[in-house]
């Protein structure tokens, strides 16, 4: 299963990539299942994420690889692929593209391929995960909101 979901920012590429981070990701975190971020390498070709996913009843460990990073003047994206997954997953692959569309705004697109051990369970799991990305955008829409402060017409 495929989806992408995709959240426009008016800031500059520069300013959004300085804060793909450890702690942008555990703010874009949902609060159930609960996450601990046990490790965090970055955001390059052969760093490490190590996760725990706490379902109250039982814990899960994901640990993902970034396995591809690109960069130019106006696009960087990285892909972590899961290399230990929850029982309900078998294959994971998130791509993160940052794409700069003017000098004040870039286009954040989360693309997830994702597989589980049985067909039908891609298909339920399926509203869940995209609904977990489309939580992100309200955060990244705060995180990098233009902090720029206009006059009103009477100049107070």
């Amino acid at each position: 299963m495929k989806f992408k979901v995709k959240t426009a920012v008016p800031q500059p590429l520069v300013k959004v990539w300085q804060k793909f981070d450890d702690q942008l990701l555990q703010q874009l975190t949902p609060p159930y299942p609960i996450l601990r971020l046990l490790r965090y390498e970055g955001n390059h070709t052969g760093d490490l994420i190590i996760l725990e996913l706490d379902f109250v009843l039982f814990k899960q460990r994901w640990k993902s690889q970034v396995v591809n990073f690109k960069l130019d003047n106006q696009y960087i994206a990285f892909t972590d692929q899961g290399i230990q997954l929850p029982f309900f997953l078998s294959t994971w692959q998130h791509t993160h593209q940052l794409e700069q569309t003017s000098k004040q705004h870039t286009i954040i697109t989360d693309e997830v391929e994702y597989h589980t051990p049985m067909l039908v369970l891609d298909y339920l799991l399926y509203p869940l995960l995209f609904c977990l990305f489309l939580y992100r955008r309200p955060i990244y829409k705060r995180i990098f909101a233009d902090k720029v402060k206009t006059q009103n017409l009477t100049g107070q």
